[in-house]
């Protein structure tokens, strides 16, 4: 991945002697000296992960801000397809993600950095993979690699992102505008702010090179390997399978930083190491990308049949599909988005479903990945998920080349195969995802468990991290069939998109499974059937629990108020609620009582019921506490809404409709109300103009009796759940 700038937050920034930054205020030039280069600090990071920084101080680049001589680099080496340092890191199996660029340095220096996430095997072999990327460098240093050809197709990228960059909010376009002319010359001003490249100096580019060496580079080793190592050698726990080390890497002696305690080791980059990285031996399998295929050449606009700003059709309606479909320009940009749902009554039949249909997605991404990389360069991005009815492929860009995207993920799909070396690989990762779940903070494991309270059905993360263990490349080799036997797709299509090109996405989608699954449609009953629990009225459910993690010290509740299924004037009453209620629990239950700094109180929605919803997580009250204090504000909220004036009513009226009929700013915006409505099986596009309606008929005699019925304790209706998570 290339980013503009890239920014890694580290617990503690560890020299081996601090350098003086300021003198007497003045800032010193150089804020990185000799004996902070070749470094290699090694770290205990708190979740599960294997991650590898090299960052380089370099000279300030924004006097080069028209050469852009980092733009290039990290083009180059952040690339993703075919011949780059991440697709040879890949095929080893070492890594799974890797990020290049510019970070935010002094005013005198700045840095540049490449990330790198490691696999298992990966992080055995940290010294192999820092080589690759070496290496990349010593290819970019060849004649020709500094390419005029290559500098003008990113120009040209970065030239179509601006022409038709989706509208910003105001505040954004103008702080950023603000910042970027104390920097800039006026006549320069949009193009340096957003980093497009007008002039091509290969020796500007070399400057930058030559500072991204080995002997030059400061190395962030994180895993938690590194304290197991120790732990084994101090014989405090039993042997670790590997060593977490290279070259036979002897253990660390961790040093704790005062602030945070994290665990660290500062030392000189191994001399090992470094031999292999400057021995002037190319890696085999490195080389410069190929031209883009999908820069588009066809920017025009389809013809908008009726309104402008309409709503979507129902395009296909039948037993294989049901896509709806809008050509809207009201953008004015020749983008599209494509959502196609792939619904499959095996994909959440059990936990090793769920797993199974969890590996496909994350096995297809892993295929795609060097092919489909030149596609996201050129402004098309795609999206494949899983969801508790199957998964689903979403696309978005110019359209022109959109159905070629679209095609290539539809491809992998219909030929998809089990590859045992990229199995091992993301299962690996699948697992790390599963075990992360419990360092998640107390409040978001409070969520996630009321999630699998009112979900009719919802399988829990111990199960997928058992069956994760137990999966083989032949057994997801024998789910796929299952899987794809039956299908449905539910699909939107909007934007630059004709009605009849719409259709032979759809016809194509269909005909790709059967040819490469025999996929058929799915027996009545077996539709997509997401249910949500009733709460019992009357009475308060409640689950109690301790935390995932024991060294986390916050309690957490959350609490919610079934409103019930989607109905547009109890919904309308329920956002008012909120829209008159939600300044005063942030006022009373942060700001007053201090009770922690994550406060919410919010309208929420789940398969198309609604509720009311409170959220806090503490450090210094327990979870009942929180929960008794959201009681409390709930019955002087009933009490205050009873008597609210009509002028303070009005005004939450006019506030809550000013905010509901604010338009999307984005087609991205507009596809994800849409297809929303479509997931929930609603599907009330006008829904924001709809409530507004209601909204101007009620009265506050109509939000008190709702308040009452939905949150009083006596009216026995009310159906109330609290999730409470109890800390260290």
């Amino acid at each position: 991945m290339r980013v503009r700038h890239i920014t890694h937050c580290h617990r503690a920034l560890v020299f081996q002697t601090p350098p003086p930054l300021f003198d007497n205020l003045r800032c010193v030039c150089h804020s990185i000296t000799l004996q902070h280069l070749g470094i290699l600090t090694r770290v205990v990071p708190v979740k599960e992960s294997h991650t590898l920084d090299i960052q380089w101080d370099i000279p300030p680049t924004e006097p080069h801000y028209r050469k852009a001589p980092t733009n290039y680099l990290s083009h180059l080496l952040g690339h993703e397809g075919s011949g780059s340092a991440f697709a040879l890191l890949k095929a080893r199996g070492l890594v799974t993600s890797l990020s290049a660029g510019e970070g935010g340095g002094l005013s005198s220096r700045g840095f540049f950095g490449v990330r790198v996430e490691l696999t298992e095997e990966g992080n055995q072999r940290v010294g192999e993979v820092a080589e690759v990327i070496f290496k990349y460098l010593d290819l970019l240093r060849q004649p020709g690699a500094i390419s005029e050809q290559i500098y003008t197709e990113l120009t040209g990228l970065q030239e179509l992102r601006f022409n038709w960059r989706d509208k910003l909010p105001p505040y954004s376009v103008t702080t950023s505008l603000a910042g970027a002319m104390a920097h800039y010359p006026d006549r320069d001003l949009l193009l340096a702010m957003y980093h497009v490249p007008q002039e091509f100096d290969p020796a500007c580019i070399k400057e930058y090179l030559d500072h991204l060496t080995p002997h030059r580079a400061r190395l962030t080793w994180a895993t938690r390997a590194h304290d197991q190592q120790q732990q084994q050698q101090n014989g405090t726990t039993t042997p670790i399978t590997k060593p977490a080390a290279l070259d036979n890497l002897p253990p660390c002696d961790l040093t704790s930083e005062p602030i945070y305690g994290t665990k660290y080791n500062v030392t000189p980059i191994p001399e090992p190491w470094m031999k292999h990285w400057t021995n002037g031996v190319a890696v085999p399998g490195l080389h410069l990308p190929s031209a883009n295929p999908f820069v588009p050449d066809d920017l025009s606009m389809k013809a908008v049949m009726g309104d402008k700003e309409g709503l979507p059709d129902l395009l296909v309606q039948g037993s294989a599909a049901r896509v709806w479909q809008r050509t809207d320009l009201r953008f004015e940009s020749p983008k599209a988005t494509i959502v196609l749902d792939f619904q499959s009554p095996a994909a959440y039949a059990s936990p090793e479903s769920a797993v199974c249909c969890r590996l496909l997605v994350k096995l297809l991404a892993d295929y795609l990945n060097e092919v489909a990389y030149p596609a996201e360069l050129a402004g098309l991005s795609y999206s494949i998920s899983n969801h508790l009815a199957g998964f689903q492929v979403s696309c978005q860009g110019y359209s022109q080349k959109l159905p070629v995207l679209l095609d290539l993920i539809l491809d992998d799909l219909a030929n998809f195969r089990v590859k045992a070396d990229r199995f091992a690989v993301v299962a690996e990762a699948v697992a790390r995802e599963y075990a992360n779940v419990a360092y998640q903070q107390p409040y978001q494991w409070a969520m996630y468990r009321a999630e699998l309270l009112l979900n009719y059905k919802r399988w829990m993360i111990d199960q997928y991290q058992k069956v994760i263990t137990q999966l083989t490349p032949e057994s997801l080799t024998a789910q796929m069939p299952r899987l794809m036997q039956r299908m449905f797709v539910e699909g939107l299509m909007i934007g630059n998109v004709s009605p009849e090109e719409a259709s032979d996405i759809v016809d194509s989608a269909i005909n790709k499974l059967k040819a490469g699954w025999g996929s058929s449609t799915i027996w009545p009953g077996e539709e997509k059937d997401l249910r949500i629990v009733k709460l019992p009225a009357g009475v308060t459910s409640a689950l109690v629990e301790a935390g995932p993690n024991p060294n986390n010290e916050n309690s957490a509740v959350w609490v919610t108020y079934q409103v019930g299924p989607d109905d547009l004037r109890r919904n309308a009453l329920a956002g008012l609620l909120v829209q008159l209620a939600k300044r005063d629990a942030f006022n009373q239950l942060r700001t007053q009582q201090q009770l922690g700094y994550i406060v919410h109180m919010y309208g929420s929605s789940d398969q198309g019921v609604q509720g009311i919803s409170f959220l806090i997580q503490s450090d210094k009250f327990s979870a009942a506490h929180l929960a008794l204090r959201v009681e409390v504000f709930v019955r002087d909220t009933i009490k205050r809404i009873a008597s609210l004036p009509e002028s303070e009513f009005s005004a939450g009226v006019s506030e809550l409709s000013k905010a509901k009929l604010e338009k999307p700013k984005r087609l991205s915006e507009l596809a994800s109300r849409w297809w929303a409505e479509i997931a929930a099986g609603t599907r009330v596009f006008d829904r924001q103009s709809a409530e507004v309606e209601v909204l101007k008929t009620l009265t506050p005699a109509d939000l008190a009796t709702f308040t009452h019925e939905v949150m009083g304790v006596s009216s026995g209706t009310r159906r109330k759940l609290m999730v409470l998570i109890k800390g260290k």
